[in-house]
Order: C-alpha cells, then structure tokens, then sequence
C-alpha cells in the first residue's frame, strides 16, 4: 500500500504515516483476602486499569486473513475500572476458583466496520463488561488431572451518537477443557496435556455500516508434551499439535488462525 491511500470507503487522514503519541497515568488498586474458612480463601478487588494504543492500532495498515484492519492516529488511551469478587478452595482431591468481574471503561477501544472486509480501531464511548469465570482441577491419581475451565462474558459499548449494543465482538462462552499426565521417566518428568478449547459464536454491530457481522463458534481438539530433564530438571523438550482437527476458525473478525500446525521448542532454565 501506499501511505494516504484511500482503500474504498476507509478512511485515509494519516494512516500509513509517521507519528509519534506519549501518555501517562497512575493507577491504584486495592484487594482484600480472607482465609477463616479449611481449604478456602474468599477475596475482593479494585484495580484501575490505563492502556494505550499500540502502534498498529494508531498508523499501521494491517492485511490478512482476507480481510483489511486501519490504524487510527486519533485513537485516545482506554481507562478502566475493575471489580471482582472471588472464592478458592484448594482440597486434596478438588481445587476449583470461582469469580463475578465487572468492568467499566472510557475511550474502549473497539474495531468499527466500513464493509464485511475493512475495519478501523476506534474509541467507543463507553464499554461495560461482566461476567463470571469458574476453573476446576482434579486430582483422582497421582498421573491424571482433569481439568476446566470457562467463562461467560457480557459486553455493552456505548456510542458518541446514542446507540448502544451488546453485539460488541465478544464470545458469550470460552472454555478449555482436557486431560493432564505426570510421569516419572528415564530419571526425568514427562507431562501431556490433551484438552479442547471452544468458544461460542459473536457479533459485532458497526455504526457506521449499520450492519453486524457474526463469526462463528468452534472447538479445537489439541495436544502438548514436555519432557524435564537433566540437573533439577531444568532441561526441556516440548512439542505441540494444535487444532489436530484442521478447524476454520477465527478469533476476530478477518483474521483466521492457522490450520493445523505443530510446534516444537528445546529450552533451558538456569
């Protein structure tokens, strides 16, 4: 592409351009944990979030997965507040993590779509998120661990010109879920992870198409090995087959994950 070049209908005021930003921020937090109960832990929180644009959010032009993603040099820095409250039990067979979040946000930075392909990142007015989390590990051997965990997400973004919407690219439901092993081995430790992950479909609705776009659910059957070894242990060998099915599927709205794809990865600790 060429800089200040107008694609369709997106927009083309210094994207592609050389620009520069500085901000800054404090922010506090302040959380609170109670053990009085065998094996549990009840806590709460507030934590004040401040995020800056990154630099593809502000000047690049990003093309892929069929689909085009703008900068936006006017982008403003996103500023939150967050709350949680939670409980933990840790037993000798179960330890499950329980959590209610909420979160209200300035300036979100969100994508809003010109078509089905070409988006720009844009500041909503105001976001609104909640949800809850809830993750389980059991231990009915030594060698086998089952586990899950998942979450369900609700997000409201509010617009400058009135319109607000629950259609703001979020999934409803998130979850991994799978088995884990542990074996002693050749004098060293070897762990396997074969689990799931899915996530329900989503839907972003753009104000200035006045149109949503929906991007559908999947599930991914994948699997990881990784062999300690050595002084301590502090040898590893790990290797990965993800999305061994071969699913279609995407996080956001143009841009599709891989295929089925392997990774292999030889590391050290010192």
């Amino acid at each position: 592409y060429a800089p200040g070049t107008k694609y369709n209908n997106a927009p083309d005021d210094k994207v592609g351009q050389v620009g520069s930003d500085k901000n800054s921020r404090p922010v506090f937090n302040l959380s609170l944990n109670w053990t009085g109960l065998p094996d549990t832990s009840l806590r709460a929180g507030w934590s004040q979030g401040f995020r800056v644009p990154n630099l593809q959010e502000k000047y690049l032009i990003n093309n892929m997965g069929g689909g085009t993603i703008y900068g936006n040099s006017s982008l403003k820095p996103e500023k939150s507040n967050n709350f949680e409250v939670g409980a933990r039990y840790a037993g000798r067979a179960v330890e499950a993590d329980f959590a209610l979040f909420y979160n209200l946000a300035d300036d979100y930075i969100s994508t809003e779509h010109f078509n089905s392909r070409e988006y720009r990142y844009v500041n909503a007015d105001k976001a609104k998120t909640f949800g809850a989390e809830l993750s389980v590990n059991f231990k009915p051997t030594d060698h086998f661990f089952p586990y899950a965990s998942m979450t369900w997400l609700r997000r409201k973004t509010e617009w400058g010109n009135g319109v607000s919407t629950y259609d703001s690219g979020v999934a409803g439901f998130t979850a991994r879920y799978g088995v884990k092993t542990e074996f002693e081995v050749f004098n060293g430790r070897w762990n396997t992870d074969t689990y799931l992950r899915s996530k329900t479909a989503s839907k972003s609705y753009s104000t200035s198409a006045n149109e949503t776009t929906r991007v559908a659910g999947y599930t991914t059957l994948n699997f990881a090995t990784t062999y300690h070894f050595g002084p301590q242990k502090r040898y590893m060998v790990s290797a990965e087959a993800i999305n061994i099915t071969n699913q279609l599927y995407s996080y956001g709205d143009s841009i599709y994950e891989p295929g089925r794809h392997f990774n292999f990865k030889l590391s050290a600790k010192y």
